[in-house]
């Protein structure tokens, strides 16, 4: 048992060095998408100017397309950051707990590890096995923000150009399709009538290529549209989810299985340090001054020890009569 605790001390530490490193990765990634969205804006500026060449040449006038990425990644930032922080505090608590034998911080090392384990198994579930119940509500928020805001190409607040520059860069249209647009409050169907009278059926961020000018020919794939010219058919959820998680569904499902295995053994040797500790101490009581054992062997030798000195002054100076 020995040495059996002496190792799941050397590897609780670490594997908490190597997830305090990660850790780490995760508040260095919150704080840069939170303060440092210049660095990767560049990404975008090749949609944001067709999307101002479009607006123009449709008709539109001169509208700035400038994405604040700072407001819509906020939410990820401050997951990141928030995940951060939680796996550096958890890493101490596991390597003071084992370095030290503190049983208080290898308790908390213990009980977050396992609701740790927990969680990773529930997202493991959901995600191979029940994906709408993610992919559901975040399909309806969307498209209730759609409903609300969305203003079409020349729209120049954050959910208009958020839809114009995902549907473009995902090659996407909507939420779920291009229904989600059927009766938004503040989007014109009509504002693009040019020297027609046109009605649009989808958004022009949803055409395939966006329209260079403002006649009936030039705004066909978004007035009659069709899975050759218009991206109606296919929602940016499901598109997003496709491309970008399902088809590494295996390897991110591998990585968190073996990533929960890792912590339960790190659970295990936590536990096994726990009940070590907790014994040398009660064996050192059993031994103590203090203990009422030790007490009473030490009263049994005393009363020994005056019995046999007793005997031997007897002899030594035996009674006279």
């Amino acid at each position: 048992m020995g040495c059996f605790e002496s190792c799941g001390r050397v590897i609780i530490v670490i594997f908490n060095i190597v997830f305090l490193i990660i850790g780490l990765v995760f508040l260095a990634g919150g704080l840069l998408i939170k303060f440092g969205s210049s660095l990767y804006k560049g990404a975008l500026d090749t949609v944001e100017k067709s999307i101002e060449q479009s607006i123009s040449n449709t008709g539109g006038g001169t509208v700035d397309v400038n994405l604040d990425l700072g407001s819509i990644t906020e939410p990820v930032a401050y997951a990141l950051i928030g995940v951060g922080v939680f796996v550096v505090l958890i890493c101490f608590f596991g390597c003071c707990g084992a370095c030290y034998k503190i049983k208080i911080l290898l308790i908390l090392y213990i009980t977050l590890a396992i609701m740790i384990v927990v969680g990773e198994i529930v997202m493991v579930t959901l995600f191979l096995g029940f994906p709408s119940i993610i992919k559901t509500p975040l399909v309806s928020s969307l498209k209730s923000g759609i409903q609300s805001d969305f203003q079409d190409l020349t729209g120049t607040n954050l959910v208009s150009q958020a839809w114009n520059i995902a549907m473009q860069q995902f090659k996407c249209c909507g939420a779920s399709d291009y229904s989600d647009f059927t009766g938004a409050s503040k989007w014109n169907t009509a504002k693009y009538s040019g020297t027609c009278s046109c009605t649009l059926t989808t958004p022009l961020a949803c055409c395939m290529t966006l329209p260079s000018g403002n006649t009936a020919s030039d705004l066909t794939c978004a007035t009659t549209p069709t899975t050759s010219n218009n991206y109606l058919n296919t929602g940016c959820v499901d598109k997003v989810w496709n491309d970008y998680i399902i088809s590494n569904k295996i390897a991110v499902s591998v990585a968190i299985s073996v990533l929960a295995l890792f912590q339960v053994l790190l659970v295990v040797f936590a536990v096994v340090i726990c009940c070590k500790d907790e014994k040398e101490k009660k064996k050192k009581n059993d031994v103590s001054p203090e203990s009422a054992n030790f007490n009473e062997i030490q009263k049994e030798s005393t009363n020994s020890s005056w019995h046999w000195n007793g005997r031997m002054r007897n002899k030594v100076h035996p009674r006279r009569f």
